[in-house]
């Protein structure tokens, strides 16, 4: 069995496929989430609108060996490359940046 790390970027709903595309082609995630919906009662509870989720598989024995403190870089400086051409900082959102290790098993419910 393998697992992934997640990469969550915190952004604004209007950066979110900005974001995606810095996970996957900067960072190299192979899936992307960027919307998720809690529901209950068939009615929407809650929504992480903004949040982004991007996923790099691991083998089993494997430990990221990436620098954290490298992948945290390149996202602020991709919000940074926003700002420089005119868009408002506000309206980006914070872009802050956290990980998580999910196991195989645990994978259907993250």
């Amino acid at each position: 069995m393998g697992k992934h790390l997640e990469i969550s970027v915190d952004s604004s709903p209007v950066c979110g496929e900005y974001v995606s595309n810095v996970l996957i082609e900067k960072i190299g995630c192979a899936g992307i989430v960027s919307e998720e919906k809690e529901i209950e009662d068939e009615k929407v509870v809650k929504t992480s609108e903004g949040l982004v989720k991007g996923y790099i598989w691991l083998d089993k024995d494997q430990a990221y060996n990436s620098n954290f403190e490298e992948i945290i870089k390149i996202i602020k400086e991709e919000r940074e490359t926003l700002i420089n051409s005119g868009i408002n900082p506000d309206s980006l959102g914070s872009w802050d940046v956290s990980f998580k290790e999910i196991a195989d098993e645990d994978w259907a419910h993250s």
